[in-house]
């Protein structure tokens, strides 16, 4: 089951990758390393993953800072603590419960 629909497409993306694919015609001219050399020499290329990282490291790195202030806050002794946990863990509760709420009522 995993060769079937985890690694035939990884395998079958990297055949289609050294290749000048038609997706009408279902067919493509074997180009070898050339695609790979355009994307690297592309400047848009290098703009976008540059894009790609910032944006990983300002959501990413914030995140992670004010999740372990906040665990660290909720594991001391607090003034009503089960309800700061509760007010941190209802969110992630609350969300599959509407959404298994919703589509019991829309496949009744």
């Amino acid at each position: 089951m995993f060769g079937l629909t985890g690694l035939f497409p990884i395998i079958y993306t990297a055949v289609i990758s050294f290749m000048d694919w038609d997706t009408i015609r279902n067919t493509g001219e074997y180009l070898g390393w050339d695609n790979f050399q355009y994307v690297l020499n592309d400047r848009q290329f290098w703009i976008a993953l540059r894009n790609t990282f910032s944006i990983f490291l300002l959501s990413s790195v914030p995140q992670v800072i004010i999740a372990t202030f906040i665990a660290a806050m909720l594991d001391h002794n607090l003034r009503m603590r089960t309800f700061w946990r509760m007010g941190v863990l209802v969110p992630y509760v609350m969300m599959p419960v509407a959404v298994a709420l919703i589509f019991s009522q829309a496949f009744r």
